[in-house]
């Protein structure tokens, strides 16, 4: 079961339990990359957290720490893993349309990155028309980088998510690249 809960400080909440039972539940922050396990023995009575559907202003649930039974620490290799892909298989169109953006990303700049590592190819960056082509292409990449950047500013996102959807435009444009350079 995973669950995505929403105030106004931590975007991405995912709940995750094991069993039926809300002791095998852990809550991972992609945003801030922690998981919070419930710690049963260091609940303590608090101001009543919603009254009425609307919440107490100081009860978000990141405001919620040990002293309402939740112990922070930063989450292992497996559960990053296990968290990002339940996202991803959560939001399939959006993780597409990421792998997709940073494709588009990765088949302006490998054309850059292959120009500069052959000698003759060096030599067609000396015609006017190479020089253009070059300036057109790294111009384009350094605005998508920076709309990238902005909607990412925007709209948090998991910091793991973005390099998995950046590896893996990359490796569909070193892949579609090489087999249109043979072809």
């Amino acid at each position: 079961m995973s669950i995505q809960t929403i105030s106004p400080l931590g975007l991405d909440f995912h709940i995750i339990c094991e069993r039926e039972d809300e002791q095998s539940c852990v809550v991972y922050d992609a945003i801030a990359s922690l998981v919070y396990e419930m710690t049963e023995e260091d609940w303590e009575i608090g101001p009543v957290a919603e009254t009425g559907a609307r919440l107490a202003p100081v009860m978000y649930p990141e405001d919620m720490d040990y002293e309402f039974g939740f112990a922070a620490r930063p989450p292992t290799s497996w559960e990053i893993v296990r968290f990002e892909g339940a996202r991803m298989k959560a939001y399939p169109l959006s993780a597409g349309l990421a792998v997709l953006w940073w494709t588009l990303i990765a088949m302006i700049i490998v054309p850059l990155l292959r120009s500069v590592a052959t000698v003759e190819r060096v030599e067609k960056l000396k015609t006017t028309a190479g020089i253009i082509t070059t300036a057109l292409r790294s111009g384009i990449a350094v605005l998508l980088l920076v709309l990238t950047y902005m909607s990412w500013v925007w709209v948090p996102s998991s910091l793991y998510s973005m390099g998995f959807y950046a590896l893996a435009g990359s490796c569909i444009a070193f892949a579609y690249c090489g087999w249109r350079r043979r072809g």
